[in-house]
């Protein structure tokens, strides 16, 4: 190297740092901000570096020492502290601006003596330091007199942290024993002009255009640099030759960030511009191996603080990673990948705070060279055997996976140009963007029609204004004409962008990304795809950003479904006991089904429970029980609601409790806005009351995009224009409304008719037992022969059904028939019959006079204000059994004659009756339901199965949940 001339060593690109034959090639090491925030962090650091830098054999063994480069940023919040210095001089005044550097220097010093240096080479950096500082107080003089800030005066006193980090971190390697030298990179890598003195720091992580280092140049000092060093240290034996790199390697300290432009003028790489310097590096130094040292596990598949199901990506190939840094990925800069392809030098992402994570390996490249087995697919690339494999056929290795990665620029606007006479006239994309590009503005992203009618495109939301009147400038004489309609900006959006090198080979990856999009009720406004089909980007509103991302991070599997749930009434029996069974169930639902449900609100009318991301169901459920529902106070009955959560719960604000449940702002509003959180793709709230009041909140629920799911019967049995405003709500904004279980309980009975319907049956009657509490108490007032049941009084009954939770205190609902017509109008209305309750025919076991003073005593009514029925119901049961039947609650619905009915009807006890089948079966708490049809018309369908207790109506809920979240991960 010392007898290269500048042209070879240009040409070399990576010749300047020569080694010893037998030395293991450099590794390179980089440490952010975050990796240097205390002096303990800079000894771990120090500790890193010397273990990478011991090598091993193949066999595990220390072999020899690895020669090693660190490059290294500012402690963390330096940059930012100097930018405020600069600031401070131009706004405010020199002395502010001197005090803000004090500040920043004592601290910088503070890290310095905390490394345990010895004092002559700590009074060195210390010496350093003080004339950095009072070069800064010069600059900020003459930024006071000009009132404004030069980017190159920016870039020369913010640059200066780097600088400062490179020579701690060096002393404290001497201090242990490590030999070691510093870089300043303002006088070793240079920048070609203009690019590279220009436009001042950029913003962190974010897009900037490409800055070229200009090689010769750079080559030239780096290899005139490291002749100087090793004859300076000895680290070259007398004869001229290197030292045995099997024995002794050194660790070179780089400054990150800074530069100088050909001119020699100070610049920098921009902001989190060290990564680049580190790929720079790698390049310059013929490098093997390069790590990024992050405060994170890696690159994730999106950014935790918005999907916290974002996990670290094992490999993935270069290009892959430069998608994800364009677009805001802060975990890379956006222009560190280039360096680093033309040597396929693999980069090793990893944490500092983890070293035993192996974090993220970035390697290979789309572009490889097919081998004989097909194309390559590059480390972490889903070689499917064939193009156009399936995306529903791909194994769920994560690696394996079509989507690595999804990312967002979350300020962004949209400029539109648009004109019926710009259609087929040439030149006009080129005008719009060359007009941009004499201002300076960068594009982040283009769609245009075929027809060129309208061109759009996104650009920072910072820049918007300013590139709107660029383009209205370029085209102000189309715009005078009329030639052009309009130059539009919308503004408030974000950019996110779906990246894998997969999705080029897997069919159906960007129709799985729009179906998630939509299922989450995200609307796209522009779209743009290149033909690598590397990177799918859309145009979203920046509110909806968190929760698409979400959506589209479960769509590709890279997590489970997850489904924002609320339980309304989940202080009483079902609702505590839905809580229950999802708590049993959700571990298994997670693992076989990918869905994760998370129960963030419980609510009563007394007060709720809410958690931004989910409620601790193991605290508030603790235990599994017999029943693997958890445990019951030893003095409750088996259906007992167990709402311990309601000593935590807070009470509502007093506007909402002022506006009462359906009034604007009320509590309605304030439930459904918890739920419906932004970040949240699909959410769920679940009605178990038996509250007309809430059932009015439906709409506003659906609106807010909310789905819904009903164990409550008075919207569906309600008035029909109701009933129709929110299934018509629910069509509209493409939401589920689910209320199986307001019919048969868990039993299939909706979802049975429906199938009948739908494949082109006619129903023509359905008619069975639907009210599963008078039907357990018939069986015991009017028992068949054949069951041998105790007889008992219809008081004795009430409360046998009541003690096990077949009914509860609106038990009245029951026995006036009123709980069975309102499934009679449900079953009405699904099978397309024009019904209101009202509408129903009822009887009922008691006579009319006596039924409407149980009715005045409302919630009051307790069994012992039933024994005065004991002698009619007696009576009439007699009477039946005198005939050889039984006496028994039928509804009717006859889809032919238009008409339903609740009757209490004879039915004999033999096959002579139509009945017989479902009295026969029935065990007094169960539904039991003969559905005739064309298809069925000589031997009717029967649904039958228990139809009462908490426990059997909470697993219908469940089952209906588990239908509408199923839904979401088949999208």
């Amino acid at each position: 190297i010392r007898s290269s001339s500048s042209e070879n060593i240009a040409d070399a690109h990576g010749g300047a740092f020569e080694l010893p034959v037998q030395a293991p090639g450099w590794e390179i090491h980089k440490f952010g901000g975050a990796s240097l925030a205390t002096a303990d962090l800079y000894k771990t650091c120090a500790q890193v570096l010397i273990s990478e830098s011991k090598c091993k054999s193949a066999s595990g063994q220390p072999w020899g020492a690895v020669p090693t480069a660190a490059v290294v940023s500012a402690a963390s919040g330096v940059t930012d502290e100097l930018i405020n210095v600069v600031k401070a001089a131009a706004n405010q005044s020199v002395e502010a601006a001197e005090a803000l550097l004090e500040k920043c220097v004592t601290r910088v010093i503070g890290i310095l003596g905390g490394l345990g240096i010895k004092e002559d080479e700590l009074s060195k950096v210390r010496s350093n330091i003080e004339k950095d500082r009072t070069s800064i107080s010069s600059v900020l003089r003459a930024i006071r007199l000009m009132k404004s800030v030069p980017s190159t005066a920016l870039e020369l006193v913010t640059g200066l942290g780097e600088v400062w980090s490179a020579q701690t971190l060096c002393a404290h390697l001497n201090a242990v024993g490590v030999v070691s030298d510093w870089i300043d990179c303002r006088e070793m890598l240079y920048l070609q002009s203009p690019e590279g003195g220009t436009g001042g720091l950029g913003e962190k992580g974010g897009a900037i255009a490409f800055i070229s280092p200009a090689w010769p140049m750079t080559v030239k000092a780096a290899g005139s640099w490291w002749l100087d060093v090793q004859l300076q240290h000895g680290w070259m034996s007398e004869s001229g030759a290197p030292l045995d790199g099997s024995k002794f390697a050194p660790v070179i300290v780089v400054t990150g960030f800074v530069a100088s432009t050909e001119e020699g003028v100070p610049t920098t790489l921009k902001r989190s511009g060290s990564d680049y310097s580190a790929t720079i590096f790698a390049k310059l130094m013929r490098a093997g191996k390069i790590t990024l040292w992050k405060n994170v596990d890696g690159i994730y598949t999106a950014d935790p603080r918005r999907v916290p199901d974002a996990f670290p990506i094992r490999t993935m190939l270069y290009e892959e990673a430069m998608e994800l840094a364009y677009f805001g990925a802060q975990v890379l800069h956006p222009s560190a990948m280039a360096p680093c392809i033309e040597r396929r030098i693999p980069v090793h992402v990893r944490n500092i705070f983890n070293t035993a994570h192996p974090g993220t390996i970035i390697q290979g490249s789309a572009y490889d060279k097919p081998t004989q087995d097909g194309p390559a697919p590059g480390p972490g690339r889903h070689h499917t055997g064939r193009k156009g494999k399936h995306l529903e056929e791909a194994a769920f290795d994560k690696d394996k996976l079509p989507v690595k990665g999804i990312t967002s620029v979350d300020q962004v606007a949209l400029v539109n140009l648009e004109g019926a006479t710009l259609i087929g006239v040439p030149g006009v994309a080129s005008r719009m963007f060359g007009a941009l590009q004499s201002r300076e503005i960068s594009v982040l992203m283009i769609t245009q029609a075929s027809s060129e009618h309208s061109i759009c495109c996104a650009v920072s939301a910072s820049e918007a204004q300013r590139a709107a009147q660029a383009v209205r400038e370029g085209f102000e004489l189309e715009l005078s004409r009329h030639q052009v309609a309009q130059v539009q900006v919308v503004e408030g959006l974000s950019a996110l962008a779906v990246i894998g090198q997969g999705m080029s080979s897997s069919v159906g990856a960007a129709g799985r990304m729009f179906r998630s999009l939509s299922s989450a009720h995200v609307n796209i406004v522009a779209i743009a795809q290149g033909s690598s089909e590397r990177n799918i980007t859309v145009i979203i509103r920046r509110e909806d950003l968190s929760r698409a991302m979400r959506a589209i991070h479960s769509a590709f599997t890279l997590s489970a479904v997850p489904v924002s749930v609320g339980v309304l009434g989940a202080a009483g029996r079902v609702g505590s006991e839905l809580v229950r069974q999802i708590k049993l169930q959700r571990n298994r639902l997670l693992t076989e089904e990918n869905l994760d449900l998370r129960v963030r609100l419980l609510a009563d009318k007394d007060g709720y429970l809410f958690a931004e991301e989910a409620l601790d169901l193991d605290h508030l459920c603790p235990g599994d029980g017999d029943d693997g529902l958890g445990p019951r106070p030893p003095s409750s009955s088996a259906e007992e609601p167990c709402a311990a959560w309601l000593a935590q719960a807070k009470k509502y604000s007093p506007e909402a409790a002022a506006a009462g449940l359906t009034g604007a702002g009320g509590i309605g509003d304030e439930l459904g806005g918890m739920l419906a959180a932004a970040h949240y793709p699909h959410s769920i709230i679940i009605d178990c009351t038996a509250s007309d009041e809430v059932v009015g909140c439906y709409e506003s629920w659906l609106n807010k995009g909310l789905h819904i799911v009903s164990a409550n019967n008075r919207c569906p049995a309600g008035p029909k224009a109701r009933f129709e405003s929110v299934m018509e709500t629910a069509r509209r904004k493409n939401r589920c409304w689910a209320f199986e279980v307001t019919v048969g309980g868990p039993a299939p009975v909706l979802n049975s008719i429906q199938d009948l319907v739908e494949t082109g049956d006619n129903v023509q009657v359905v008619q069975g037992l639907l009210s599963s509490t008078l039907n357990h108490i018939l069986c015991r007032v009017s028992p068949r022969t054949a069951q041998h049941t105790d007889k008992m009084t219809f008081s004795e009954a009430t409360a046998h059904a009541i003690s096990r939770g077949y009914a509860d205190r609106r038990f009245v609902d029951d026995l006036n028939g009123v709980d069975a017509a309102r499934k009679c109008v449900i079953l009405a209305r699904v099978l397309g019959m024009d019904m209101e309750f009202e509408q129903v025919e009822r009887e009922t076991i008691i006579s009319k006079e006596k039924l409407a003073s149980l009715e005045a005593l409302g919630d009051k009514v307790s069994t012992d204000d039933l024994k005065f029925l004991d002698a009619e119901v007696a009576a009439r049961c007699a009477e039946a059994a005198a005939e050889g039947c039984v006496l028994r609650c039928v509804s009717v619905v006859d889809v032919v004659a238009g008409t339903a009915s609740v009757k209490i009807r004879k039915v004999h006890q033999d096959d002579s009756d139509r009945l017989f089948p479902l009295v026969s079966s029935s065990r007094g708490h169960s539904v039991a339901i003969s559905i005739e049809t064309d298809r069925y018309k000589d031997e009717p369908l029967i649904v039958h199965g228990p139809g009462a207790g908490a426990k059997l109506c909470a697993s219908g809920v469940f089952a209906d949940l588990l239908r509408v979240a199923k839904r979401f991960a088949l999208e």
